[in-house]
């Protein structure tokens, strides 16, 4: 039985190397300038598809893409310029790609035509879609895209929406008036400058790159597979989340709450300004270099918390990591806590307070002389000038240090 089972497999190995060898061949015989078959090369074919329209009374333009990379420009023309360039190897001229463009009332739709096909009809195809917008159009654009990269700068609109499922999108300066978002389901969105009222960006599988983002309203970012790097954000509220990569921002004003929440990666900020600032990480460290904040709330599961140049009230806990907080100019109320891990705090040599601090396992120091109302090795309560901030510092397993900046 196994002898008969072995040689069924043996057949079937064989049957299938014969077939992949086969098809090589037929394509390299091809090549070699052997006959024509089913699986030949083709021929090359240019591509060279351009359609203008008047500006006129366009307030809408719709894009939709697939299988070429895209660039949007602005121009001084009062045209609307589409041009699909480049060339194709295919079995047959029907499959080479043409725009569909037609003004629909204001809405100028532009579509690159693809005739579906299977491996066997393209053999390469390098076609580019470049699409000339009028620095006076100032309407709403819609961009979606297959397979593609896309790029775009010096756009100035009321709206606008960049979309792609295969591709990276790189951005220069742009402004909008309203709202913006731009996703990608795989590849990498990399931006330059943005101004606008809203603005959103998503990434399935690939990193956010932004570098100055002035944002009126709200600001949201969310990435499943990849890094958030931010040089600059500036809006009202501001949320990033992502599922696995490091969360960095090297500059952050928020006149209102900014959440930033991870599964898995580093969380970094620094000149960070908010009225409330809450980061959620279930496993990372979170690091914040500079924090003028009303609020200061940080949660790690596992992950160690450092926060420095810190104005304002703070919320600190980790299960599992250390805890250091540095203390500016400290408002009301701060509570450090910790599972497993030491807690340091630094205060202002002038700070007036009233400490409760315990440990389960591990010393208490302190750099200030208090009015002791309870003291020994693993629990330290007392009070320093008028006290009018509270101070709680608890943790499982570690030590806990208050020292003088």
């Amino acid at each position: 039985m196994r002898t008969g089972k072995a040689v069924m497999w043996t057949l079937t190995a064989l049957l299938i190397t014969g077939g992949v060898l086969v098809f090589f061949f037929m394509i390299y015989s091809n090549g070699m300038g052997g006959s024509e078959m089913i699986f030949g090369r083709g021929e090359l074919f240019s591509v060279n598809d351009i359609r203008e329209f008047d500006l006129g009374s366009i307030s809408r333009i719709e894009i939709a893409v697939s299988g070429s990379d895209t660039s949007l420009t602005a121009t001084d023309s009062q045209k609307v310029r589409a041009s699909l360039t480049g060339s194709i190897r295919a079995s047959d001229p029907s499959f080479i790609p043409y725009i569909d463009a037609r003004v629909d009332g204001s809405v100028l739709r532009i579509e690159v035509i693809t005739k579906p096909f299977m491996f066997l009809d393209i053999f390469s195809s390098e076609v580019k879609l470049q699409v000339e917008i009028p620095g006076a159009f100032s309407g709403d654009l819609v961009f979606n895209g297959t397979s593609g990269r896309l790029t775009a700068s010096s756009l100035k609109l009321n709206s606008c929406s960049l979309n792609t499922s295969s591709g990276d999108i790189t951005l220069g300066s742009m402004d909008v008036s309203n709202g913006f978002t731009a996703g990608a389901t795989s590849g990498r969105i990399k931006l330059e400058r943005l101004q606008a009222g809203d603005a959103m960006f998503n990434t399935s599988s690939g990193d956010l790159i932004l570098g100055d983002l002035e944002i009126r309203n709200d600001f949201s970012a969310g990435a499943s597979s990849g890094k958030i790097n931010i040089d600059r954000l500036s809006a009202a509220n501001a949320s990033l989340k992502d599922s696995s990569g490091d969360k960095k921002i090297a500059a952050m004003s928020v006149s209102g709450e900014a959440v930033l929440e991870g599964t898995s990666g580093l969380t970094s900020l620094d000149r960070v300004s908010a009225e409330k600032l809450v980061i959620h990480s279930t496993s990372g460290d979170a690091r914040v270099g500079s924090a003028q904040t009303g609020h200061t709330a940080v949660r790690t599961s596992s992950g160690s918390i450092s926060v420095r140049g810190f104005e304002g009230n703070a919320d600190l806990s980790s299960s599992s990591g250390s805890i250091t907080l540095i203390c500016d100019r400290p408002a009301s109320n701060i509570v450090m806590e910790c599972n497993s891990g030491s807690i340091n705090l630094g205060l202002p040599a002038s700070a007036q307070f009233s400490l409760d601090a315990l440990t389960n396992s591990g010393s208490i120091k302190s750099d200030f002389a208090l009015d002791l109302s309870q003291a020994g090795e693993k629990q330290l309560r007392g009070s320093t000038g008028n006290g009018e901030l509270y101070i709680s510092l608890k943790t499982t397993s570690g030590s806990i240090t208050v020292s003088r900046n």
